[in-house]
């Protein structure tokens, strides 16, 4: 992702991975809240990586929150999930009591 992209009008995107769209689809078939709650952590994943014009990049727990609407709670389980489906790599450096501020190196994986 570290190519700038933009259509017609000039306007800057992001995108997601069909293939790894479909493989969130299959890990919560049946559940539509988790489901739901995790399109939206990685489109706002995806936002990020963008933003950033790279697929490896640091943000906050409280960022990703901020961005998505969703818990602390709910991210970290979403992400454990992601790790497991292989879509990302999490380095987790200096978290200790304060894991709301502590920046996370994620890493898109490409499918």
């Amino acid at each position: 992702m570290s190519d700038m992209r933009a259509m017609k009008n000039g306007k800057p995107f992001s995108w997601q991975e069909k293939d790894v769209l479909r493989q969130i689809q299959l890990m919560y078939d049946g559940s539509s809240k988790e489901l739901t709650s995790a399109m939206a952590l990685y489109l706002i994943l995806t936002f990020v990586a963008s933003n950033k014009a790279t697929d490896s990049f640091d943000v906050t727990r409280a960022a990703l929150s901020g961005y998505s609407g969703l818990s602390f709670p709910t991210i970290d389980t979403r992400l454990k999930d992601f790790e497991k489906l292989g879509i990302v790599k999490i380095k987790r450096d200096g978290w200790g009591n304060n894991k709301k501020r502590v920046p996370l190196v994620i890493t898109l994986n490409s499918s």
